[in-house]
């Protein structure tokens, strides 16, 4: 089964994760990683590590055969540590052209799953909606994911993530993670107002247990004086795995307010769907060195059986 519709193939993207700048890590083989910075800073040749700011991980079983799910675990939360090269994040190797040839995706409580060319897997750039991305298969067709390009979304600091593993075998694991440069509490405004605008993308398990892609709008209108975000999806989508049946579904929108502390640079709060439901929670974070642009994750499930979603979400202001 595919993690997406494809709406419209793009023309070759430049990689999804950029970077520079700071020191460099070694991973295996010795192969030099370089901590993000920004999207401008991209560097043919590289290999760069972008922490969460927040990511969810969710198990599942589902049925060999149909590929629905049958039961699903509690979704677990972890963040990532700025100016690092390894731990909860991604990280992306790109070539001559800054175009990505592999990525890995650790949520860093069951999703540590890679995506290489090299390997025989694939990477494709496609459009779907307002969002631009990479799309990977593993050559099993066990592990796909979905890898927002973040420059083509007009973003220069943050982008997310959707991946799914295990697909086919019976178990694994559904992720979602917001990646960036993650804004010091020193760069927050502390008064005004302003509105982020990007999109979020995630996986519906609908009542039956068949699984599907989301894609939406997202706003994210941000009090800073009060500490306080108004957020919202709108416009969402949702795709069949196998690629059919794509339709409007305005009732699975989210709507919240998401609050943070004096002297943080990281939000939560409680979120509904418009349908009522599905009800849960969202976390997120600034991004960029004078908080402009946001990104976050959010899980809503309904109080009995197994409908659910859960997603990340990004955007600028």
């Amino acid at each position: 089964m595919k993690l997406l519709s494809v709406l419209a193939l793009t023309s070759l993207l430049a990689a999804c994760a950029g970077g520079g700048g700071g020191g460099g890590g070694s991973s295996g083989g010795g192969v030099v990683v370089t901590p993000f910075t920004n999207f401008s800073a991209l560097q043919p040749n590289t290999t760069v590590f972008a922490p969460a700011g927040f990511a969810t991980d969710i198990p599942y079983n589902s049925n060999t055969i149909t590929g629905y799910v049958t039961s699903m675990g509690s979704p677990s939360i972890s963040s990532g540590t700025p100016g690092t090269t390894s731990g909860v994040g991604a990280t992306s190797t790109l070539n001559a052209n800054t175009l990505e040839t592999a990525l890995n995706v650790f949520s860093g409580s069951g999703t540590n799953a890679t995506w290489s060319i090299a390997n025989g897997d694939s990477l494709t750039n496609v459009t779907i909606g307002s969002t631009t991305a990479v799309y990977g298969v593993n050559a099993a067709r066990t592990n796909e994911v979905l890898y927002v390009y973040g420059p083509g979304m007009g973003w220069n600091y943050q982008t997310y993530g959707v991946s799914i593993t295990g697909e086919g075998t019976g178990s694994g694991h559904a992720g979602a993670m917001s990646v960036g440069a993650i804004s010091p509490v020193s760069g927050i405004p502390a008064t005004g107002t302003a509105t982020f605008t990007g999109t979020s993308g995630g996986v519906y398990v609908a009542a039956t247990g068949q699984p599907y892609l989301t894609v939406s709008d997202m706003t994210a209108a941000t009090n800073f004086g009060a500490r306080s975000i108004a957020f919202n999806t709108t416009n969402t989508i949702i795709s069949a795995f196998n690629g059919t049946g794509a339709s409007a579904q305005s009732g699975l929108n989210l709507s919240g307010t998401l609050t943070y502390s004096a002297g943080t640079n990281t939000f939560n709060g409680s979120v509904t769907t418009a349908n009522a439901a599905m009800t849960g929670s969202a976390f997120g974070t600034f991004y960029g060195p004078t908080a402009t642009e946001i990104g976050g994750i959010y899980n809503v499930k309904a109080s009995t059986g197994l409908q659910s979603m859960g997603g990340a979400f990004g955007g600028k202001r």
